[in-house]
């Protein structure tokens, strides 16, 4: 039983790591943004990353919904 199995990858994002997104950002960083260790966050990737830890939550939720399931049997 994977992890698509049980629901975890329901939006596809089984091999996308939180830190990704970051990576995403600095490549539109401009020189002065640099000097300020300022990030422009373009708002395809804000909406991934808001999806991303939505789903994250979700996945909390039903892990802690199955211990305590399985802790009651």
């Amino acid at each position: 039983m994977g992890l698509r199995d049980e629901g975890i990858d329901q939006l596809n994002f089984h091999s996308a790591q939180l830190g990704y997104l970051k990576l995403l950002q600095m490549g539109t960083q401009t020189q002065q943004d640099k000097a300020g260790n300022k990030y422009e966050v373009k708002p395809q990737y804000e909406e991934l990353s808001k999806q991303i830890n939505m789903q994250h939550a979700t996945n909390q939720c039903y892990e802690c919904m199955r211990a305590i399931k399985k802790s009651d049997s």
